[in-house]
């Protein structure tokens, strides 16, 4: 990667500074340059790749559902039903002049250039994550807005500080309770801001103790979020969702649904926002014209155990992918209740099945998705073959190549003249293995040949939670057994 290097005593100086409270600039554009133009330097597959729902008998499908875990490790660890990865167009969010950004201390971050590259790490940028248990606690906190930096809502254990850092070489029991009836630790969803992934100011506290953060999607200079909020005593969770034009003062509104549902995607279209969420029975979705007021709709079109994996607007409505039986599918609506299966993958060929990632814009025009193909039988000895799926629409897809894997490809993101992907490579990959690992980067100018990237930090027990790109910074977010939040920036290819 290219690109200058931030000033690590700098960076230190203005986080320094920003643990005093003062007032938010007049726009979120200029929030986010506040914390990048000071002087003394500054510049400015696996989570996303679905599983089949298969319906195979016998010994076949028991060899399948083996891989199908195997291939979940990574799936089940990222961001879980993630956001589009087009947000919408429309001017950045502002945040409100007079707000008091409210700020915390902790230990100094420490931002370190990887040698020979345009590559940097950051660590104690952001606070460490709470964890609310089970095998896979941590989804990733940090968005794209755009063409407009990065947005993280961080779960944060109340009274703690930023800056959080881990212990070099640590390598920390998994964060998960051996009681499964003990009480989570309260914890806030902290808000966050930055231009280029480095440097970042706290701008609120999202509403709602116990609230869960699963997609954003940013469209009309409008945020909005959904996710649910968690009622402890009651072992139960409701649909929510957050909305914001400024990222300081929030909109929160409880969505109409049945007991134990949550919201999992948010997609912007031409008539508003369209979400969806997951109750105990079946597969709910919401509209609203605004991001505020949302509505329940029925739906006709799908599978009625459908789950989901993503969903994205394209002209004229809404898609969403995910599988139907044995193959990768989308399915495309003008309104959200009416939807049609416009496209089929292939069917598996013996035992190996082909999965769809999310989808990209191609550099040459179209659209790009890195997927995966592989076969089961029994525990996987080698991670599933990258198949890249090329798309002229983000309906209708095509196999363009098939690369050997270099690993779990946990996430990946377009940037300037190209890709990078990113993922934790653990030391064994036998069937149901947790994936924490080193950390492994690639670069990739067309999507069918990867180049490592060399000299990254020994750091491990790390897991890639995603790979977000604002089209000009790459934030490869990491994350320790602790959920000490760390960084790789980095502002193009090598």
């Amino acid at each position: 990667m290219s690109g200058r290097h931030q000033d690590p005593e700098q960076v230190i100086r203005d986080w320094l500074a920003d643990t005093a409270p003062d007032r938010a600039p007049a726009s979120l554009r200029e929030t986010l340059d506040a914390v990048t133009t000071r002087p003394a330097g500054h510049a400015r597959l696996g989570p996303r790749i679905a599983m089949p729902s298969f319906r195979l008998a016998g010994g076949m499908a028991a060899a399948v559902a083996i891989l199908a875990l195997v291939a979940s490790s990574a799936y089940l660890y990222g961001t879980s039903r993630a956001t589009p990865s087009a947000p919408g167009t429309g001017g950045s969010p502002s945040v409100s002049a007079g707000t008091s950004a409210r700020t915390t201390t902790g230990s100094p971050p420490s931002i370190t250039p990887v040698a020979g590259t345009g590559w940097q790490m950051a660590s104690g940028v952001l606070p460490q994550l709470a964890s609310d248990g089970g095998t896979y606690p941590y989804r990733s906190p940090v968005f794209a807005l755009g063409a407009d930096g990065f947005v993280a809502f961080v779960p944060t254990a109340k009274g703690v500080s930023r800056g959080s850092q881990a212990r070099p070489g640590a390598l920390a029991a998994p964060v998960q309770s051996s009681d499964p009836t003990a009480p989570a630790t309260p914890y806030e969803i902290r808000v966050y801001t930055s231009a280029d992934g480095l440097s970042w100011r706290q701008v609120a506290v999202l509403p709602g103790d116990g609230a869960t953060v699963r997609s954003m999607v940013y469209s009309g200079g409008r945020v909005v979020v959904v996710g649910s909020v968690s009622d402890l005593a009651a072992k139960s969770e409701t649909p929510t969702a957050w909305s914001s034009t400024d990222l300081a003062s929030w909109d929160v509104t409880r969505m109409p649904a049945p007991e134990h549902t949550g919201a999992y995607g948010v997609a912007a279209g031409t008539s508003g926002f369209l979400a969806y969420g997951q109750s105990l029975t079946d597969t709910v979705f919401w509209t609203s014209p605004n991001g505020i007021d949302w509505t329940r709709i029925s739906t006709t079109g799908l599978p009625a155990d459908f789950p989901g994996d993503e969903l994205y607007a394209v002209p004229g409505g809404y898609a969403i992918r995910g599988f139907d039986k044995d193959r990768a599918a989308v399915w495309q609506s003008s309104d959200g209740a009416t939807w049609k299966e416009t496209w089929t993958g292939p069917a598996p060929s013996g035992i190996e099945f082909y999965a769809l990632g999310k989808p990209l814009k191609a550099a040459g025009g179209g659209y790009v998705s890195f997927g995966a193909a592989g076969s089961g039988g029994g525990p996987a000895a080698e991670p599933l073959d990258i198949v890249i799926w090329a798309g002229t629409d983000l309906i209708h897809w095509t196999v363009a190549a098939r690369v050997k894997s270099p690993g779990w490809i946990a996430d990946y993101a377009a940037v300037s003249g190209g890709y990078v992907a990113a993922a934790a490579q653990p030391a064994s990959l036998d069937a149901g293995a947790v994936p924490w690992g080193s950390l492994g980067v690639w670069t990739s100018a067309d999507g069918k040949s990867l180049t490592s990237v060399k000299g990254l930090p020994s750091i491990p027990g790390i897991a890639v939670l995603s790979v977000v790109s604002d089209g000009t910074h790459a934030v490869v977010v990491c994350a320790d057994q602790d959920g000490h939040i760390q960084l790789l920036v980095g502002t193009g290819l090598e």
